[in-house]
């Protein structure tokens, strides 16, 4: 029924053994430890093709000794964010559920307000402060500095990374703007 479906859909390898199966030692916990290897595979796929979880690409995870590794599924810090708010806007920006225009104009189908919209290609996906740029997160948050506001905030923010990260090198232009917004979600 209902979880052989589940189980074929994660991945086509898996399914619901007959209860005679089921009923011998050690059946449930290998199917767990089947369907936990399938899952991760597919969130790594998922990850490694979809166009909008291209933060999640590449993170490393810093490990307490020796160099950084790239872990697929780690508690991140920015999920123990205590403001709810705060934290789901993090969310939210990891995976690309976002206002940046990089975002918003990327889905066109349908209608909204009784007008068509088209899908805009990346590159006229300006930033609707300094029209320069496409307007991603890591150039809106790190980069832009045509909004007093935004600029402000920013400095403000730097100054209390650098209290509690000394070694973070924020990102003097676009081409780094990447490295550092992977750098600050971790």
């Amino acid at each position: 029924g209902d979880l052989n479906w589940a189980l074929r859909t994660l991945s086509p390898t898996l399914a619901l053994p007959c209860a005679n199966v089921l009923l011998q030692r050690g059946a449930v916990d290998g199917l767990i430890k089947l369907t936990n290897k399938a899952m991760k595979q597919e969130l790594a796929r998922d990850i490694a093709t979809s166009y909008g979880l291209y933060l999640l690409r590449g993170r490393l995870t810093p490990q307490p000794s020796g160099p950084p590794k790239d872990i697929l599924m780690w508690l991140r810090d920015y999920l123990e964010v205590r403001n709810p708010k705060d934290r789901k806007a993090i969310a939210r920006i990891v995976a690309s559920d976002h206002p940046f225009a990089l975002e918003r104009f990327r889905h066109g189908s349908g209608f909204r307000n009784g007008i068509k919209r088209h899908v805009v290609p990346r590159e006229h996906r300006l930033c609707r402060f300094c029209a320069n740029s496409v307007e991603s997160p890591e150039h809106a948050l790190l980069i832009c500095d045509s909004s007093e506001a935004l600029t402000t905030a920013r400095v403000n923010f730097l100054v209390q990374v650098a209290l509690i990260w000394p070694e973070f090198d924020p990102p003097i232009n676009d081409d780094d703007a990447l490295r550092g917004l992977r750098d600050l979600l971790g």
